[in-house]
């Protein structure tokens, strides 16, 4: 396709009456690893939000495949992974069977499991250091482990385009290690990449570009800042990506 696969453009929102975003252009393209990055309340989070369609925008547009996002429907191309854990719910559930929805989008409806959906669940779960506990319950899982869970779940359904909101936050070493190393073959095969973070670790070698916002406007866009200057401007902590204290 021509174009970027992710494009937002004059974007503004607004949470609980408080402006959060304000005008602001992204360009995904086809194959980028582009990292965001910002301190705590810059904007980061509501962006990718918006992106995939979780936070109206009061003003601007998103396209996804150069589709309006009001539009899109082809969500299996996609794979998201929240800031905020939601793999758990009330019905029980083994790793494994969760990291297996993201095999879901992929299938038939009532299409057996293949072996070529095993291999990529099996994948997925060595990618983030969760093999051992394939047969776990996830409620019996540290929050970090579930973080994991979820990665591993994002990255079994093979999506062409990868949103991460913070994805190893929480996470140990060598975990964050394995995890970029799944990431750098995923994007030698040409997935593109998103990715939301305080600190790029592991993952810096992999970063192609480096989009920075602060109070809620971009005001870097290009390779990413060094390790000092990152952890002196980015890595600031204060009020969430939610819109409190924001703005000041």
């Amino acid at each position: 396709m021509t174009g970027p696969v992710l494009d937002v453009h004059g974007v503004s929102v607004q949470l609980a009456g408080r402006p959060v975003l304000s005008r602001v252009d992204l360009q995904v393209g086809q194959g980028e690893f582009v990292a965001l990055l910002g301190a705590n309340g810059s904007g980061k989070s509501t962006l990718v939000r918006a992106v995939v369609g979780l936070v109206p925008v009061c003003a601007g547009r998103v396209q996804v495949f150069g589709t309006p996002l009001g539009s899109f429907r082809d969500w299996r191309r996609l794979g998201y992974v929240p800031q905020r854990l939601t793999a758990t719910s009330g019905v029980p559930a083994t790793v494994t069977e969760v990291v297996a929805e993201g095999r879901l989008s992929r299938s038939a409806p009532f299409r057996r499991t293949t072996r070529t959906d095993r291999e990529a669940v099996r994948a997925a779960l060595e990618a983030v250091g969760m093999a051992d506990r394939a047969r776990d319950s996830l409620g019996r899982l540290s929050g970090g482990q579930q973080q994991r869970v979820l990665i591993a779940r994002a990255l079994a359904g093979r999506p062409e385009v990868l949103i991460l909101d913070e994805p190893t936050a929480g996470v140990d070493v060598p975990s964050q290690q394995a995890f970029a190393d799944a990431l750098e073959t995923l994007a030698g095969h040409g997935t593109t990449v998103l990715l939301v973070a305080h600190e790029l670790g592991p993952l810096r070698p992999l970063v192609q570009r480096a989009v920075v916002l602060r109070h809620g406007q971009v005001v870097h866009d290009g390779p990413p800042p060094a390790p000092v200057a990152d952890a002196h401007h980015v890595h600031a902590h204060g009020p969430s990506d939610d819109g409190e204290g924001l703005l000041s």
